[in-house]
This record gives C-alpha cells, structure tokens and sequence, in this order.
C-alpha cells in the first residue's frame, strides 16, 4: 500500500471508536500509505439498522454510507487530478 491513497468509515456507535481510527492511522503511516482526509468518517451502524440477512435496510444508515463513498470518491478524483 505504499504511496497508495487509504481511507476508512467508522461504524462504531457515537463515543465509540476513536481508539481504532488513532490506531489505523498509525498503521498506515507506518506501511507508507497516504491517509486520505475523509479517514474516519463516522456512519453509526445500530444493530437495529440491519436486516435479518445482515443487510442495511435503516435509510439514514444508507444515506450516510452513500455521503460517505461519496466524499472519498470526490477526494480520490480530486487526488488524481492534481497528480496528473
């Protein structure tokens, strides 16, 4: 993954999480890749917002989830525009 554009979305609960965004930032320092601005981006996920095949069927968990593909696809375009 070196030099390679990296990112996550946190799904933990609100107050959650903070430990594995801190962690996972660190890590992927370490193996050279380039931590993208909308790392950690925060999608709660509540069990109540899955289906009982283990889909998400909540509609603001969606909306969130597609803001938030939607931020890193715009980054990576914008990432990729520079570079050229």
């Amino acid at each position: 993954m070196y030099g390679k554009p990296a990112t996550w979305i946190n799904v933990a609960a609100s107050g959650r999480g903070t430990g594995a965004d801190a962690t996972l930032a660190v890590v992927l320092g370490h193996i050279g890749a380039t931590v993208m601005s909308t790392s950690g981006f925060r999608v709660p996920v509540p069990h109540q917002a899955l289906d009982a095949g283990g889909r998400i069927s909540d509609h603001e968990t969606r909306t969130g989830l597609a803001e938030a593909f939607r931020r890193i696809t715009a980054e990576l375009l914008q990432t990729e525009a520079r570079t050229r």
